[in-house]
C-alpha cells in the first residue's frame, strides 16, 4: 500500500516521470508478447523508446550527482566558512545598480560619509522617480569631539540638501544618540527581491578591512528580518535633527 502511495505521490507531482512511463511501455510490450498479438517491429521500437527514457533518467542523475560532488568539493575546500561568508569589501558599482532599481531602502551608521557622497548622485535621480529612503546616523552633541560633530553635521547637510529636491519620493533623516555596532544598507527590505549589506564596526581599522556580508531576504530570512526589525527599532528611538540649532 505505502509502495502504491509513493508513486501515486510522485505522479502528482511530476517526479520521476519518465521511469514510470518506460514501466508502463515494458509491462504492455511484455503483455501484448506473451498473448501473441504484438509484432516484432513494435516490440523492438517499445524496447528503443524505454532505452531512451532510461537513458535520459540517468543522465538527469548523472547531472544531479556532479552538483552535489561540487558542493562537497566547495564545502570540503581549505577555505574556512567564515573566508567565504565575510568579505573585506562589498560591489559598489552592484550597489549602485540595485539602488537604481529600488521601491525602498534605508541606511544606518555612525556617520555614512562614504556612502553618502558615493550614492548622491544615484539618490537624488532615484527620488525624482518615487524611491522612499531612510536614513538614520549619530546625532552630534557635546560628548562628541569636534571633528566627529563636524563630519555628522556636514552629512546632515548633505541629506537634508537632497531632500530638498527630492521629487516624487521620499528621504527621511533621524538621529540616533547610540553608536550602532554596524553600517546597514537594505534595498526593498520587505520585498522577496530584497537585500542588504552589513557592515561592522570595528577598533582602528581602515574602512577597507572592516568584516562585511550581504544577506537576501530568499535565503537568509531569520537573519536578515533581524536586521530589518533592528532598524526599525532603531527608527523609533530616533528623532529628527534640526540644523538651524547648531546655527
Amino acid at each position: 500500500m505505502k509502495t502504491f502511495q509513493t508513486i501515486w505521490q510522485d505522479i502528482r507531482t511530476g517526479k520521476n516521470l519518465d521511469i514510470y512511463i518506460a514501466i508502463v511501455i515494458a509491462l504492455i510490450v511484455a503483455i501484448l508478447g506473451v498473448v501473441g498479438t504484438a509484432s516484432l517491429t513494435l516490440i523492438i521500437s517499445a524496447v528503443l523508446a524505454t532505452l531512451a527514457l532510461v537513458s535520459n533518467s540517468l543522465l538527469v542523475n548523472r547531472r544531479e550527482n556532479e552538483e552535489i560532488r561540487n558542493a562537497l568539493l566547495v564545502l570540503n575546500s581549505t577555505e574556512g566558512m567564515s573566508s567565504r561568508f565575510l568579505k573585506h569589501e562589498y560591489d559598489r558599482f552592484g550597489l549602485r545598480q540595485k539602488l537604481q532599481g529600488a521601491h525602498t531602502a534605508f541606511l544606518w551608521g555612525p556617520y555614512l560619509t562614504t556612502h553618502i557622497l558615493i550614492l548622491r548622485d544615484v539618490i537624488e535621480k532615484c527620488l525624482l522617480e518615487g524611491l522612499q529612503i531612510r536614513f538614520i546616523i549619530m546625532e552630534p552633541c557635546e560628548t562628541n569631539i569636534e571633528n566627529e560633530n563636524d563630519d555628522l553635521k556636514k552629512n546632515l547637510e548633505r541629506l537634508k540638501a537632497l531632500r530638498n529636491n527630492q521629487g516624487s519620493g521620499k528621504l527621511e533623516i533621524r538621529v540616533l544618540n547610540w553608536r550602532p555596532p554596524h553600517t546597514i544598507i537594505a534595498i526593498d527590505p520587505h520585498l522577496s527581491s530584497g537585500c542588504m549589506f552589513v557592515r561592522l564596526q570595528c577598533f582602528r581599522v581602515s574602512n577597507e578591512t572592516r568584516p562585511t556580508f550581504e544577506l537576501t531576504r530568499k535565503y537568509d530570512g531569520d537573519w536578515f528580518a533581524f536586521y530589518v526589525e533592528q532598524f526599525e527599532l532603531a527608527w523609533k528611538e530616533a528623532h529628527e535633527y534640526n540644523l538651524q540649532d547648531e546655527k
